[in-house]
């Protein structure tokens, strides 16, 4: 009979357990995880004749529209959270040369650093043979979002750093326009990214947001709640408190920890 002396003996192992209950704050705490921010901005037919006063698209001096007043906002928010942020700007639902695009990039560079350039890509468009196109289709700028994100996830952890963007989507379209994007939105659940829509008033919603959120990852934000008071503060806030939350979800069920502060 084998001696018990001579079996082998079990050795004690300390099994360490997932972070539980990290946030946002955790996150970004260490400085080593940027906010990345894409704009998409609606060119269809439902915003009106841009030349005349009172359209979502009109521009004059001193006064910015609601589609710039909206980037402009959360080009400048997003520095809290990047201190160098590269924004690409595309249009959806134009025409060239009775050509529809779903998607166009906004000016002449693919990326725009800061507010400056971003709101003089939107207003260089309007310089092009851009005319408004009927059909409001979200979908190539979800899944160009997407691929954008993860890219920039990528090159952030080869640093060893995180990243996490952004789309905001402004638009006139309706809450069935956006509604239809659902099955769109969930097939980029796998990327790092909150979707927030932003519905730009034209004068012709008759009825208020029924829904505020299509999927975890994304939120519809009436924009007149905000265009009106101009309180910018309060509208960066209210798209931030989405990706707040889904950013901490996201990493979490990747098993993506806060990288270490930068010394």
């Amino acid at each position: 009979q084998e001696s018990l002396s001579n079996l082998p003996q079990a050795v004690a192992v300390e099994i360490m357990s997932p972070p539980r209950n990290l946030t946002f704050e955790d996150y970004v705490a260490s400085k080593q995880c940027s906010l990345e921010l894409c704009v998409a901005v609606d060119f269809t037919r439902g915003n009106g004749d841009y030349r005349l006063e009172g359209m979502p698209h009109y521009r004059s001096e001193g006064r910015m529209n609601d589609y710039e007043w909206c980037m402009g906002v959360m080009a400048e928010s997003i520095r809290k959270y990047n201190n160098d942020p590269q924004i690409p700007l595309w249009g959806f639902g134009a025409k060239f040369h009775n050509t529809p695009y779903h998607i166009f990039q906004c000016g002449s560079s693919s990326l725009n650093h800061g507010s400056r350039e971003l709101l003089n890509a939107y207003k260089s468009t309007f310089q092009t043979a851009l005319e408004f196109g009927y059909e409001t289709r979200f979908n190539e700028v979800i899944q160009a979002s997407a691929r954008h994100s993860k890219k920039q996830l990528d090159a952030a952890q080869r640093n060893n750093g995180l990243a996490y963007t952004v789309l905001l989507i402004l638009t006139v379209g309706t809450e069935r326009d956006i509604i239809a994007a659902k099955e769109q939105v969930q097939t980029v659940s796998a990327a790092p990214l909150s979707i927030v829509f932003v519905r730009i008033d034209n004068g012709m919603h008759t009825s208020p947001l029924k829904v505020t959120e299509i999927d975890p990852n994304c939120t519809i934000l009436e924009g007149s709640d905000f265009t009106k008071s101009r309180d910018a503060r309060v509208f960066a806030e209210a798209v931030m408190k989405s990706v707040k939350s889904h950013l901490a979800d996201y990493f979490l069920s990747q098993s993506i920890y806060p990288p270490p502060s930068a010394s």
